[in-house]
């Protein structure tokens, strides 16, 4: 996009993403640091909430949203340009596991259309040799949650929602091994708890 642009991320890789980031053969993007100027150009990547987002947002000059999720209660001050622009190999292979990873090879009820197409389209060019077998390697990493504390378990995908007043946490765990999240479940409902009353939550589900 002949954007000069640095690739942050705001929390802990999970195993799927280091799998991925592994494979395709680059670099973890650095975490965000604390001191980000206001008024720094921004572009928000498969978030768009000021919550789920850093937490001087609304101080930033946000000029890019690639995004998948409905807009919530972004505000920008100057209008927000789409363009295409032409991806290698890499980009090819990293679009593809986002897909694969964010619609569980098409078994997530969420799945459109438009995935299953893009797919389609995709994987000539980023010359994975098996997706469903590439897909399942996939889902077997990010299962493993050996050396997770039960806090981060709790917080790998965890989201903070207003509902009539009233502050809900909803946290999603994926795994292809139940068995292993059921062994700690007295731990998950301890620190569901804790979590509530750290942030004086209303209500708090994990699923």
């Amino acid at each position: 996009m002949n954007i000069n642009a640095k690739a942050y991320r705001l929390g802990d890789l999970n195993n799927e993403t280091k799998f991925i980031i592994k494979t395709v053969g680059i670099d973890a993007p650095d975490m965000l640091p604390d001191d980000v100027p206001d008024g720094t150009e921004v572009a928000l990547v498969d978030r768009n909430e000021n919550q789920q987002s850093m937490e001087n947002l609304n101080k930033m000059r946000i000029t890019h949203v690639i995004d998948h999720h409905k807009l919530n209660d972004l505000k920008t001050y100057d209008p927000i340009y789409c363009t295409n622009f032409a991806i290698d190999q890499k980009m090819t292979f990293l679009l593809t596991s986002a897909i694969l990873s964010d619609t569980l090879h098409f078994r997530s009820p969420a799945t459109t259309t438009d995935d299953r197409n893009i797919l389609k389209y995709l994987i000539p060019l980023d010359k994975i040799d098996n997706i469903t077998s590439y897909a399942n390697s996939m889902f077997e990493v990010k299962s493993g949650l050996t050396g997770f504390s039960t806090r981060q378990i709790l917080l790998l995908d965890y989201k903070q929602y207003t509902f009539n007043n009233q502050t809900w946490g909803i946290g999603t765990g994926e795994t292809c091994s139940m068995n292993k999240i059921l062994e700690r479940n007295d731990e998950l409902l301890k620190e569901m708890n804790e979590e509530k009353k750290r942030f004086t939550r209303n209500f708090i589900f994990n699923y």
